[in-house]
């Protein structure tokens, strides 16, 4: 038997496959962190990493160049820890910060997860490893709040020189700058430098795209949704590992509003949502679809979307959450929750095998109760709450899921998505699934 149609068959099915692909843990990571609320609170300032060793032992080292920090330290397998960073990690000044960028390496895979956090005002996001950061992304960055506070945008460059180009999507007014719809700005980073804008109004729509890879986060100093103001912050996703389709979770108590925020990447973009037809036009342009009956969404796409879930999150902070497209749903999950705060994980995930799963910390596991998505039979979804320590939250059974962590209290409040396996996404369940399809 000639078995090489066969073997043609089954890259160009990983190809696919992989496009959407990515567990965010690996040997390298760059990033850096937003202004948070008033610089003058700067000694209530807490910047942290949370770090976790995947399969294997890792010795791990933190560096901040232009602060003369580094930090080495070794995490045994499946072992967690909170690593405190220096306060002026934090970016400040407008547009170029040499030699800012938080490089992390380790000798073997990890994950990596960032906290900005201080008096009333935080939040964390997952942090991508270097061989998963892209040369093109769209922003979002949301409106509310105080005139003083600003939408941030920070561009970090890694290992080599590089050329961004910056396409605003409307008029922006940066700090004592106004850069013009459709007019492309170019800039140039040194190795390990980062790129921060800060302006009053939206920086929504804009498109970066650079020479070589780069970590993209966007948020604002200190968003209010009607309540008290939170910092909020993400790490962008790059165009290519986009997806085509998304489960929004509901968070929240019931007087809590979640919305869909769905930018698209590509002009003529046609959406399902609640089985409604809805069309976006051009590349930035962005819909925010409130979550109807305190349930969870399914947004379907034609073509490649960022989604993300932003919720007021009351009685409590709002918060802002990158959702995972369902080309990386995984059977194995991790997140991390906050001490001190009411911690819920959410748990989207298909039917066929959620009895299995189990939702472990600090020593105990529970199963979940599921309830039907009212949009999609295909899947159930869960939010269990994991009390008020700060864990690191096993996800796991025979079911492909996506996981969450948010909580809050009074001036308090954080959303974040999980990290997965990388032996246990629907990468490697697809491959093996198509593989045996073909024998």
């Amino acid at each position: 038997m000639d078995i090489r149609p066969l073997t043609v068959c089954v890259a160009v099915c990983a190809a696919l496959v992989a496009a959407c692909h990515g567990c965010s843990t690996g040997r390298e990571f760059i990033t850096t962190f937003l202004p948070n609320y008033l610089h003058s609170y700067g000694r209530q300032r807490t910047l942290h990493l949370a770090l976790t060793a995947q399969d294997s032992d890792a010795t791990i080292t933190i560096k901040v160049s232009s602060l003369g920090f580094s930090r080495t330290l070794r995490l045994s397998a499946g072992q967690s820890r909170w690593v405190p960073l220096p306060h002026g990690s934090e970016l400040q000044k407008q547009f170029v910060n040499e030699k800012s960028a938080v490089q992390i390496s380790s000798t073997a895979a990890i994950s990596v997860v960032s906290f900005n956090r201080r008096f009333a005002s935080g939040d964390g996001a997952v942090v991508s490893p270097t061989e998963q950061l892209g040369t093109d992304y769209f922003v979002f960055t949301p409106s509310g709040g105080h005139s003083s506070m600003d939408k941030l945008v920070a561009i970090v460059n890694g290992k080599s020189q590089n050329r961004i180009t910056i396409l605003p999507r409307a008029d922006v007014s940066l700090r004592n700058v106004r850069w013009t719809r459709g007019k492309a700005m170019t800039i140039r980073l040194a190795p390990y430098a980062s790129y921060l804008l800060r302006g009053r109004t939206t920086l929504t729509g804009t498109r970066i795209q650079s020479q070589t890879p780069v970590a993209v986060l966007a948020g604002h100093q200190c968003l209010s949704m009607g309540g008290r103001c939170d910092h909020v912050y993400e790490q962008l996703p790059p165009v290519h590992s986009l997806g085509k389709e998304y489960m929004v979770p509901k968070t929240g108590r019931e007087k809590t509003t979640n919305q869909a925020v769905i930018v698209a990447v590509e002009d003529n973009t046609e959406l399902t949502l609640h089985s409604r037809k809805q069309k976006l036009a051009r590349a930035g342009d962005v819909i925010l679809q409130k979550l109807i009956y305190k349930r969870p969404l399914v947004v379907k796409s034609n073509k490649k979307i960022m989604v993300l879930l932003l919720s007021d999150n009351r009685p409590f902070d709002p918060f802002l959450i990158t959702l995972i497209p369902t080309c990386k749903l995984s059977t194995d999950w991790a997140v991390e929750t906050v001490g001190g705060l009411q911690n819920t994980v959410s748990i989207l995930s298909e039917k066929e095998g959620a009895a299995s799963v189990k939702v472990c910390w600090s020593g105990r596991c529970i199963s979940p109760r599921w309830s039907y998505l009212l949009s999609d039979k295909q899947w159930v979804w869960s939010n269990v709450d994991v009390g008020q320590q700060q864990s690191h939250v096993r996800v796991e059974g025979d079911a492909l899921m996506a996981v969450y962590a948010y909580g809050g209290k009074h001036r308090h409040s954080y959303g974040m998505a999980g990290v997965c396996s990388e032996e246990h996404n629907f990468y490697g369940k697809s491959l093996i699934k198509m593989s045996s399809n073909l024998w």
